[in-house]
Parts: C-alpha cells; structure tokens; sequence
C-alpha cells in the first residue's frame, strides 16, 4: 500500500521548522567587531550620511540619522554574511570545477610520462575523494542555501531605509501579490523583516523637505543603484568574454594537437607524449572553464543589469522632476517593486546553481 501524502498541517510544520533554524543560524553567526565597525563607516559614506552631517533644523538630516541608526546595523550583518557566505561558495565551486580537471590531467600525463609508475595515479584518486567530499561539506555548511537569502535580505533592507525616508516603508504582502519568495524554506526573511520593520521610526517630513528629500533619493539611492547596475553588468559581459575567449583558445589548442598527432607529425617534432597529453587534457580544462561560466551565468546577469539600468534611469529622472510628498512617495514605490523583481529573478536564477558532484 503506497503512503499518504503529508498533509498541508505536516507542510507547515517542516517549513515553520526550517524558517527557526535559518533564523537562529543567521543570528548565531559571528562577525568580528572590527569587521562591523569598518563596514557600518562604510556604509554610512555611502549613503552620504557623514558628508552632510544631520543638524537640528535640517528635518530631512534628522531623520536620517534616526533611520540609520534603526537599520544600518541590520543591513550590515546581513551584507557582510552575504559576502562572507558568496566567497566560499565560489571557492569551493570554483575548486569543484579545477579538480575535475586535473583529475584527467594527472591521468594523460601518468599515461604518456610516467608509464608503468602506477603511484601517479594515487593523485587522481586523491582528486576524486576531494570532488566527493565537497557536495559533503557544501551539505554541512549550507554555503548557498545561506548566501542566496542573505544577500535578498540585505537588499530589502538596503531599500528600506530609503522607504522609510520617503514614508512609504517596506510594503507588506498585498492580498493577491506573489511571495517575495517561490520557496517557502526561507521564509524566515520575511519573518526577519517584519520584525525589523516593527521597530521603524517614525519620519515626518513636510513640503518644504520635499526638494531636499527628492535629491537625496536621486543620487544616493537610485542613482547609486543605477551606478552599480551599470558596473555589474559591464563587469559581468567582461568575465563572460574572458572567459569565452579562454574556452575559444583551449578549443584552438587540442584542435591543433589532434591535427599534428593524426598527421603523424608527433614523432618528428619529438613531441607525440606532449600532443596526446594536450588532446586529452585540454577539453577536460576547456569543459571546467565553461562549467563555471555556467554556473555564474555572467551573461544573464549582464542582461538583467542591462536592463534595470534603463529602468531605473526613468525612475531617476522621474523623482528628479517630483514636487510634491505623493510623488516622491509613488516613484518610490514603483522603484521598490523594480528592485524587488530583480531580486526574485536573481535569486530564481541563483537557487538553482549549488554546488553538485562532478563526473
């Protein structure tokens, strides 16, 4: 007799259970005081706060300080996490890849150089065990399971402040409105930010802030964002090309090598070890640099850069040109929902790139 599927109850238990252990591992998570420090002086130069200073009849300098003061140490932690969590994530993918090859290179080397020395081998099975027991610490270390969401959360949080500014706040979930989140085992985050969010301060800004709250989330906040989509996606199209090039130039090498070989040109060139070595070793390289190419979609990136940059633009020319609180509060708003959609599609993109054995 087959099983019963689990009922919607047990669903929500496992999912509730899961949400508990994300969020006291993203708590228990220790950051070096000196790290956080450093970051929360950076951010703060991003966000201009020490460069104009808040004083007592400047309302709109006020509030950002109370505003900063209630969620730049929450946005830090979740930035520094986030970076701490992608570095290792593409270190050990990255090693995953480079393995694999190498694996097959200490095989075509062994076999043209080192014949009837069988301990060459002994590095290619040590090459393997490694490839084996990575997909193990990945499953011990949750490394993307934990980057993916913490870089989502520190980017809500990011807007948030300026929401908060602008008075808009962080939208709540409308009836009918999709989940931030197609899976439900990281919805811890949006337990986080409600809590989070309960703590905001209140900003009271009136008409004649307008001009000064309108610039500030011109430059500092959609501009900046515009800046940084702009960055990422020529930095994105670069190491696609490099990397394309890379795979071209490997592609160049064992074509050669074949043709010499075939043509029986091995032996008088000396080189007949060199070419079948090159022939068997190079493709397994060339495949490692297009499996990381893969697996950090560069182009589609760029791409999705690409065009938050047009988007934000008008956005940015749109508060720019905004005279009254309702505007500004509506630009806002749509440049919330932008941003939003494009971390549901990184992160929709993202979750599907763990690491994986290799073979």
């Amino acid at each position: 007799m087959s099983d019963l599927p689990p009922s919607p109850w047990e669903n929500s238990l496992d999912h509730l259970t899961d949400a508990v252990r994300d969020l006291n591992q993203y708590n228990k998570a220790a950051i070096a005081d000196a790290s956080f420090e450093a970051h929360i002086t950076a951010q703060r130069d991003e966000l201009g706060l020490d460069s104009a200073p808040a004083t007592q009849d400047h309302a709109l300098g006020r509030a950002r300080e109370h505003v900063a003061a209630w969620l730049i140490p929450f946005l830090v932690r979740a930035d520094l996490l986030a970076l701490r969590l992608q570095r290792r994530f593409r270190i050990i993918s990255s090693a995953m890849f480079i393995m694999a090859a190498a694996a097959v290179t200490v095989v075509a080397i062994q076999i043209n150089f080192f014949r009837g020395q069988d301990w060459v081998v002994s590095f290619e099975v040590l090459l393997l065990l490694l490839l084996v027991a990575i997909p193990m610490l990945r499953n011990r270390l949750r490394l993307h399971g934990r980057w993916t969401p913490y870089r989502f959360l520190a980017e809500r949080l990011r807007s948030a402040y300026f929401l908060a500014l602008a008075g808009t706040g962080d939208r709540g979930q409308q009836p009918g409105q999709p989940a931030s989140f197609s899976d439900p085992s990281v919805a811890w985050i949006e337990r986080a930010l409600a809590q989070i969010m309960a703590a905001r301060p209140m900003v009271r800004l009136n008409a004649t802030d307008v001009v000064s709250l309108r610039d500030y989330l011109t430059d500092h906040w959609i501009g900046s964002q515009v800046a940084y989509h702009d960055a990422a996606s020529a930095d994105n199209h670069t190491r696609e090309t490099s990397l394309r090039r890379i795979t071209v130039g490997l592609f160049a090498v064992t074509l050669v090598s074949a043709a010499l070989h075939a043509a029986g040109l091995g032996p008088r060139l000396h080189s007949t070890a060199t070419l079948v070595a090159l022939s068997i070793s190079v493709p397994a390289i060339g495949a490692a640099v297009h499996g990381v190419e893969t697996q950090r979609e560069y182009r589609r990136h760029a791409e999705r850069c690409k065009r938050m940059v047009t988007q934000l633009a008008q956005l940015r020319d749109q508060m720019s040109q905004a005279q009254t609180l309702s505007e500004i509060r509506q630009i806002a708003a749509n440049v919330e929902r932008s941003m939003r959609e494009e971390s549901n599609d990184w992160f929709g993109v993202m979750r599907f790139h763990d690491i994986e054995l290799i073979t």
